[in-house]
């Protein structure tokens, strides 16, 4: 009898904790979907291919402060990254850095690290 008990009680917290991480994955992806559509219509409509550093710092200091690093490559590209300071507009753009593509001191594009793996992916799908 008390080994039955044992078992109702394991099965229910397995239950339990099974209906948490369910629920704390949907909210996960919904947040991230919504922080990827925020990120796409700043990164990719707000900022247009063309622009000078100096108009996109304009844009994304209307979110918040930010810091910066930057990279210089052979033939005219750079790339910035941006990690945004406050906890506003990381709840916006995400906790990531982003980093964004300029050649001849013109923007490009802007991506993100890919999570568990080497690599970026493009904001844009360009």
């Amino acid at each position: 009898m008390r080994s039955k008990r044992i078992v109702g009680l394991s099965l229910g917290i397995l239950g339990v904790f099974i209906l948490a991480v369910i629920g704390w994955t949907i909210y996960s992806f919904r947040g991230r979907i919504k922080v990827d559509a925020f990120r796409q219509t700043v990164f990719c409509e707000q900022i247009s291919t063309g622009m000078l550093l100096s108009d996109v710092r304009k844009v994304l200091s209307q979110y918040g402060e930010f810091r910066e690093t930057e990279a210089q490559f052979q033939g005219g590209l750079h790339a910035i990254g941006i990690y945004f300071t406050n906890s506003k507009a990381r709840n916006l753009f995400g906790e990531t850095s982003i980093v964004l593509i300029f050649e001849n001191e013109m923007y490009v594009d802007a991506r993100v690290p890919v999570p568990l793996a080497d690599s970026y992916r493009s904001l844009c799908n360009k």
